[in-house]
This record gives C-alpha cells, sequence and structure tokens, in this order.
C-alpha cells in the first residue's frame, strides 16, 4: 500500500518550469527533480536526474489535492509590457500539479493504440485524439513552413509502465495526459490540469 509520498509523481500544469517534461520523487525529506526526455522514435521516455535541483520539503508551500495530486505554490514574477520602453514586474504566487504515476491498465499493444482515435469534452471544448499526424490544415502549415514551423501533433509516450498522451506545438511539448484504462472502445484519462481531472474519451471511427 502507497504511503502518501511513495511514487513517482508527474508535472500535469498548462505551464511548466522546465523545458523538458518533469517528475519528482520524495527521498528523505528532499524532492528529487528528473526530466523525461523524448528518444527519437521511440514511445518509451528516458529518465534523466536534474543535478543541484533536490529541495528540502520543509522549504516549500504545498498541499494535496487528493491522495494522488500534490500542487505546489511557489514564488514567481509576473511581468507587464505597456509599451517597447516601459514594463512592470509584480510578484505572483504559481500554481504546479502533479500526479502520481500509476500503471496503465491496457486491453490493447501500444502499436493498435496509435492507429485508432479517441474525442472528449474537457473545458467546454471537445478535443480529438489522432496519433502520429499533423493535425493543422495543409493550408496553415504551407503558409508557416518558411518560418520552420512544425504543426501541432499528439504522440504516444510511455514512463515505466504509464502510457502519456503528449500534446506538441511546432516540436515544443505541451498538454500531457495519462492513460489509466485503455481499449478498443473507450480511454480513461486522468491527470488534467483542472477539474474534472479525470475524463472519458470514446473511440470515434
Amino acid at each position: 500500500m502507497n504511503t502518501k509520498t511513495d511514487g513517482k509523481w508527474i508535472n500535469v500544469s498548462e505551464i511548466r518550469f522546465f523545458r523538458d517534461l518533469d517528475i519528482i520523487t520524495f527521498e528523505n525529506d528532499e524532492i528529487i527533480y528528473s526530466v523525461l526526455e523524448n528518444v527519437e522514435n521511440e514511445v518509451n521516455l528516458k529518465e534523466k536526474k536534474v543535478e543541484n535541483s533536490s529541495k528540502r520539503t520543509a522549504d516549500l508551500n504545498f498541499e494535496f489535492i487528493n491522495s494522488d495530486r500534490i500542487r505546489f505554490y511557489l514564488k514567481g514574477e509576473k511581468i507587464t509590457l505597456f509599451n517597447e520602453t516601459e514594463s512592470k514586474t509584480e510578484g505572483q504566487i504559481l500554481e504546479q500539479d502533479y500526479v502520481r504515476l500509476a500503471p496503465t491498465v491496457s486491453k490493447i499493444s501500444e502499436s493498435r493504440i496509435q492507429l485508432l482515435k479517441y474525442n472528449f469534452e474537457w473545458n467546454n471544448e471537445k478535443v480529438m485524439i489522432e496519433f502520429n499526424k499533423i493535425l493543422d490544415k495543409p493550408e496553415i502549415i504551407e503558409t508557416l513552413k518558411k518560418s520552420g514551423y512544425a504543426g501541432r501533433k499528439i504522440l504516444l509516450e510511455k514512463i515505466d509502465n504509464t502510457l502519456l498522451i503528449s500534446s506538441f506545438y511546432n516540436n515544443h511539448k505541451g498538454l500531457v495526459l495519462l492513460i489509466k484504462e485503455i481499449d478498443e472502445t473507450k480511454a480513461i484519462l486522468y491527470g488534467l490540469p483542472i477539474e474534472p481531472f479525470e475524463t472519458i474519451a470514446k473511440r470515434i471511427d
């Protein structure tokens, strides 16, 4: 049975401080940070510890939103630009949410998952999941390709035994959703950045 801080916790915030997706573990009253790096053309992510980034839990302000979700309140700065020469800097509290990793219950193979499409409603929007395909319209790609725009796409990724649905915008990783269960008809997703934190995506033809 898990204790309160056992396991690995993955950052599910919409805006993250590290360039790569990060995870934390709790070790001897400290939080240890690692980043997850992509290996080209592979589902599995490579875990790499971030040097000199550990923090004492006693020095951090955080709370358990539920037994598997932690929210950290970190001091940051907000910069407001008035024009080219004037700006204003204000202190603000930034929220970072981490969710405990749990093994995905899957009744189908990873290669099969990548052939299927799912959709779900979240934040008053309909979201479609289609893997390994540029999701922008051809005319948008054509217009922006001179500036090096690589388009929007969704990839299936994996850390340990947990499958992730990772969205990319111009090769930069954005929203990441975790798969709790998946089969031919539906996928139960968790780790959404705002409530409800879990949703069901249904397969579409």
